[in-house]
């Protein structure tokens, strides 16, 4: 899983059963211990996967940090048995937009420039990943 640092991404997992019956897992997601946060939210509890069959599991990724993020799925139905998924999640940084560093003159490479560019305190996009974060937390 790839996604970029403060932007929400939207995932379907895909689980495969590859028991013997259909099943119905209650799926527990672990962090990493050595995460002071959760990069990964789960917004459901239970999946339902006939035999031999593959069903999707919607997640979502926002990452907060620009190191690799690591959570396990673990998948149990006390009638059929368990297993778990490692998800790890590669952070891409942000590109900045036009609008942060806008240099006010052309540029030529054989000459030496001195230019003040005015780099802005506020970051929206973490903003804004902190609010969908708390969103998450609060709804599930």
């Amino acid at each position: 899983m790839t996604g970029n640092l403060y932007e929400q991404l939207d995932f379907n997992l895909k689980v495969t059963n590859n028991f013997q019956t259909d099943a119905d897992f209650k799926v527990e997601m672990l962090a990493n211990p050595k995460s002071t946060y959760s990069s990964f939210y789960l917004p459901v509890s239970s999946l339902k996967v006939k035999k031999g069959e593959t069903a999707p599991l919607g997640m979502i990724f926002i990452p907060f940090s620009s190191d690799t993020q690591q959570v396990h799925l673990i998948f149990r139905d006390e009638k059929v048995g368990e297993f778990q998924y490692e998800i790890n999640g590669l952070v891409e940084c942000n590109i900045l937009c036009q609008e942060v560093l806008r240099v006010p003159q052309t540029l030529f490479t054989n000459k030496r420039y001195t230019i003040e560019l005015p780099i802005p305190t506020r970051n929206d996009l973490v903003y804004r990943a902190r609010k969908a974060a708390e969103f998450l937390a609060d709804r599930l």
